[in-house]
């Protein structure tokens, strides 16, 4: 843990590891450390001096000897606070920065995915956006077949996280058992509501909406999909969205006493 700590707060990797062994001994000289790291007693110096500046280590003259020890531990905690403040003052920055830059161009921007690898990522895009609700045109057979149970598992639990509430349309003839795939489940706690298309209605290809954005993925025989950011492109697949929505019928499903689903967020 001491580790990823010093790594997330800048430190080099030899830095950290005389930190962490000087909490070890205590209390030790530049000589003691080179000797018990094996680094060459310069080096030692040089991480210690930065280590010094940060205010994680004292040196001390004992018998005009230097001898280095920790200093209050606390102070890794005011260091991760001043980083996070730092990040915390560039997002305010970047949210500014971002509307600007969209501002100045309106033209749709499409990015392709080719392959199975490429397409299995396209919904981390999905992370990006919190307390936003999804619209969902789903072959969930198929969307099983391209991304894989495990896959699905895991962005049904962050999307849950981030409070993004689902609606989507199954196709009859490739709707699923919600009992065989825990993570399709609908209700409050699933913060998905599902319905089932007519059944003179079917697709292979599934899409997703979410803010200004329009997520395609293929079949797994296909294998490609694209995301188009667009603002006007995106209302007009909420407006068709909401015609399938509206003669589709909602599933009937009975979730059970114990969802062992919602028990793994």
């Amino acid at each position: 843990m001491m580790k990823n700590v010093l790594k997330e707060l800048g430190f080099a990797d030899n830095t950290i590891n005389v930190y962490v062994r000087l909490l070890q001994l205590g209390s030790a000289s530049a000589r003691q450390l080179a000797e018990n790291i094996g680094m060459p007693r310069p080096s030692v110096y040089v991480h210690l001096n930065a280590l010094i500046e940060k205010g994680l280590v004292v040196e001390q003259n004992e018998d005009n000897k230097s001898l280095f020890q920790p200093s209050d531990i606390k102070n890794l905690e005011h260091l991760m606070e001043e980083k996070i403040g730092a990040l915390e003052e560039e997002r305010k920055k970047l949210r500014q920065y971002v509307p600007e830059q969209q501002a100045k161009s309106v033209e749709p921007k499409i990015r392709h995915f080719r392959g199975l690898e490429q397409v299995r990522t396209i919904l981390n895009d999905l992370y990006w956006y919190k307390n936003t609700e999804i619209l969902s045109i789903w072959p969930m057979k198929e969307m099983v077949a391209v991304f894989g149970e495990e896959y699905l598992s895991d962005f049904n639990r962050k999307r849950i996280k981030n409070n993004n509430p689902l609606r989507g349309i199954w196709p009859q003839d490739k709707a699923v058992d919600i009992d065989n795939y825990p993570f399709s489940g609908t209700g409050v706690g699933h913060k998905r509501t599902m319905r089932v298309a007519p059944l003179h209605i079917t697709w292979n290809m599934g899409y997703t909406i979410y803010g200004d954005k329009v997520a395609f993925v293929s079949s797994r025989k296909e294998a490609f999909g694209y995301i188009i950011q667009s603002k006007d492109f995106a209302e007009l697949m909420r407006a068709q969205f909401e015609v399938i929505w509206n003669i589709s019928k909602p599933i009937k499903y009975k979730a059970p006493a114990k969802d062992t689903f919602l028990e793994t967020l």
